[in-house]
Order: C-alpha cells, then structure tokens, then sequence
C-alpha cells in the first residue's frame, strides 16, 4: 500500500509521510505548524457628516415677478354645529332669496316676465312629452310642431334618458322606478290618451322645470355658487306662475272666457285644458283642478331629491342670525 508523500528531511534527505512533525530516520523536527492568524477587525470608520437638505425650490421662479412668495394652502374652516336657534343653513337662505325676485316678475311686472320665462319651459315640455310618447318634436316660442309617431322616435328618446341616467349614477333605490317609466310611457303610446298626456306636459313642464331648478338651488348650481338665487327665483316664478293662473282657471269666468277663445292657434278652445276638458268630456274648472293639483305636488320633490342624496350637507355652511332675531329665538 503506497503512503503518501510528505516533507523531505533536511538532514538525511528522507522522504516523511505527509503528517510527520519529525524525521522516522534521523529523527530531525521537520517545521513546527503555526496557528492561523487571528482575524484582524476593521479599522472603525466615522460617520461622515449629515449632507445638508436643499429646500424646495421654486422652479416656476422665471414666470413670477421678484419678491414673490408661494403661500401655504388655506385651512378649511370647521363646519358649523347645526342650531336654527343661532343659524340658518346656506341652502335654506338660496331658496328665500329667490321668493322677492319670483314675487317681483309675476306680480310687480305684471307678469310679462314671468309668462317670458314660462313660455319656453312650457313648449320644452311639450317637445320633451311628445318625444317620449315617440311624436319627433321642435319646440318654438309659442308652440310646438310634432310629427308622425314612430318606434324609432321612442327608441331615441329613451335612449337618451337612459345615458344620463347612467352618467348620473344614481342609487339603486332610484333606479327601479326609473326603470318603470319606459314601460309606463310605451303603453301610454299605445293608447287614445296620449294626446292628453302631450297636452298635459306643457304645464307639466313648467312645474318639472320648477323641480330642477329647486334642486339645482340646493346643490349649487351648474357652474358658480351665486347662481343658486337665480335658480331659486326661476323654480318659484314658475310654481306662482302655474298655482296663480289654475286658481283663476277654476275661480274667475272671466280669465276662463278669456283662456278659451284666445290662442295663438287663432281658433277658440284649442288651448291645452280646454282640449284636456273636451277629451274627459267635463268641465274646464274640474280639469284645471288635476292640474292645480300636479302643480302643488311637483316642485317639491326637487327639494325632496336633494334631501334624500344630499341631508348630510345642510349645515355645512351656515349663516349666523342676527343678534336680535338670536335673542328672540332662544328660550
């Protein structure tokens, strides 16, 4: 069995085996085994000193004239703890800023404005029912041209009342009745009874508008905040309007007189209740009373709908009352 070589001995010449510390001949010490050198340990290095934080810098400082300064974001105010015994809710005081204006266009001027006003509403819902009931309309100043009824019409309509009702995102609780009304409306189409629902919608249109422009003073507008009066005005211009003249349609014979035999159709009884009255065979008095009705009970709900999306946002902002008024309110 060969053994492995080692180191040779500087004495003899004498070839060890590999682990041997001495000579097996002469029995020279072939070299002494040194330990490992210990590890040296890393020369501690110091912290180089902090690099300083450059501030932020402007670097739109070439548009802005010298000695401009970037102000902090303003701090929103804290909402107002709702008390009607110390204020009085914005949305609230929109709405009776526009009663004086409404009461000035339909009673002050005589109501020429506010018939100005009404009159285009008037003819949008006429164009706007006749649509749904699938009749293409063009509204005009004074009356409204439609055409033959047609699937396609209907189509279109529906169509367009069903992509604002997608971008408007409304709650599920809203959208199950909406969902009825093209039912509602396609049946309707079908039947004789149509033409007093298209006779209907002018006035009916005045109030619907009168809804939206409620809803539009509480929420705030289309654009700026100061619009929110002007909405309230035109929402009760238009319900006074309609509440005023149903209540002479069904008190005065003379306004009745007059509504029947004045048309700009230049021919008597071919105003809308007048022809609603002919249809149910009845009296104009008695139809002008469910319009009377219809006109009490709409505008409202553009108030109600705000309320329901919209209740947690009444004393957002607030108006103090005045120091008097406070100390009559308290107890």
């Amino acid at each position: 069995m060969s053994r492995a070589k080692g180191p040779a001995c500087a004495g003899c010449g004498y070839v060890n085996e590999a682990d041997a510390l001495a000579c097996s001949l002469c029995g020279a010490v072939l070299g002494r085994r040194t330990a490992a050198p210990a590890p040296t340990q890393p020369a501690p290095v110091e912290d180089p000193a902090p690099a300083a934080v450059d501030e932020p810098v402007d670097d739109d400082d070439r548009f802005r004239p010298p000695a401009h300064h970037l102000r902090p974001a303003p701090v929103a105010a804290p909402p107002v703890v709702g008390s009607w015994a110390t204020h009085v809710p914005l949305p609230v005081v929109h709405l009776a800023a526009g009663v004086p204006g409404a009461l000035a266009l339909n009673l002050l001027c005589c109501g020429l404005l506010g018939w100005g006003m009404g009159a285009p509403a008037h003819e949008f819902g006429h164009a706007i029912f006749g649509w749904l009931l699938g009749f293409p309309s063009i509204p005009l100043p004074v009356v409204t041209f439609h055409g033959q009824q047609s699937v396609v019409a209907f189509v279109l309509a529906w169509g367009a009342v069903g992509t604002l009702v997608v971008r408007s995102r409304p709650p599920l609780s809203v959208l199950a009745p909406l969902a009825a009304l093209p039912l509602i409306f396609g049946v309707l189409a079908l039947q004789p009874v149509r033409e007093v629902v298209f006779l209907w919608g002018g006035h009916g249109g005045e109030v619907l508008f009168a809804a939206l422009f409620f809803y539009l003073a509480l929420r705030g507008g289309l654009d700026k905040p100061y619009e929110r009066p002007i909405y309230a005005t035109l929402a009760w211009s238009a319900w006074f309007n309609n509440v005023n003249m149903f209540r002479k349609l069904i008190t005065d014979p003379a306004f009745q007189y007059v509504y029947h035999v004045q048309s700009f159709l230049m021919a008597d009884g071919t105003n809308d209740y007048s022809r609603i009255a002919a249809y149910f065979d009845t009296t104009v008095p008695r139809a002008a009373t469910v319009g009377l009705v219809t006109s009490l009970f709409i505008p409202p709900l553009g108030v109600l709908v705000w309320w329901l999306g919209h209740r947690h946002e009444l004393w957002r902002d607030a108006v103090p009352l005045p120091a008097w008024l406070r100390r009559r309110a308290a107890p």
